[in-house]
C-alpha cells in the first residue's frame, strides 16, 4: 500500500486527501454517535486514552474512559473538542467453526451414503 502511495503524483494525493476530509465530515454523526468508542491523546498523563461517548454538547463531546470491551474504568469523565478524537475500529470477532467442518464431521453411515 505503501509503494502504491508512493508512486501517485503530489496532486493526486490532495486530491486524495479531499476526498477522504469531505466523507470523514459526511459521516462524523455516524462515526462519533453516543455509545461509539473513540480515543485521543492525553498530555497531562501522556498516553493514549480510550473513551466511550455517552453525549454530545454544542461544542464537545461528553464521554467516560473505558476500556476496549467499552467496560467503564474508574469515574473518569471527559469532555472532548471533536477535532481531538480518533474513531476506534471494532475488533473482529474470530468466527467459530461450521459444525460438521472438517473433523467435526459426522461418519458417513451405510443409510446415508451413495
Amino acid at each position: 500500500m505503501k509503494d502504491k502511495l508512493n508512486a501517485l503524483p503530489d496532486d493526486a494525493l490532495i486530491r486524495l486527501k479531499m476526498q477522504i476530509d469531505a466523507e470523514f465530515k459526511a459521516r462524523r454523526s455516524r462515526i462519533f454517535a453516543p455509545g461509539k468508542l473513540a480515543t485521543f491523546f492525553s498530555e497531562k498523563y501522556d498516553r493514549d486514552v480510550l473513551l466511550k461517548i455517552t453525549g454530545k454538547g454544542p461544542k464537545n463531546y461528553l464521554a467516560n474512559e473505558c476500556d476496549k470491551f467499552g467496560n467503564p474504568v474508574g469515574r473518569a469523565q471527559w469532555r472532548i473538542h471533536p477535532s481531538f478524537l480518533m474513531p476506534v475500529l471494532p475488533e473482529v470477532k474470530a468466527a467459530a467453526p461450521a459444525v460438521g467442518a472438517g473433523k467435526d464431521r459426522p461418519a458417513a453411515t451405510a443409510a446415508g451414503s451413495w
